[in-house]
């Protein structure tokens, strides 16, 4: 099963929320299922102003070797690679 399920929130008008957790624990489904853009199968879900603002966050790895993602172009600091 996938999904977000169990969830009750209230945020008010003039409030900040972050949603953060783990790798695969729903984020992106909630905040995609409170904009509208995924399929509600059971509940309800009430927004009152259009208001949002969202910032997704999209992985993805340089196509070449790991040395070069992990400096990112940065120059070999051979201390800080080893970390």
């Amino acid at each position: 099963n996938c999904g977000v399920s169990g969830v009750s929130m209230d945020v008010f008008t003039g409030e900040m929320v972050i949603v953060l957790g783990p790798v695969g624990s729903g984020k992106s489904a909630l905040l995609k299922g409170i904009l509208g853009e995924l399929y509600m199968v059971g509940g309800s879900g009430y927004v009152s102003r259009n208001e949002l603002t969202y910032c997704g966050q999209n992985g993805w790895i340089l196509a070449t070797d790991l040395k070069k993602n992990v400096l990112f172009g940065q120059d070999m600091d051979p201390e800080r690679y080893r970390q």
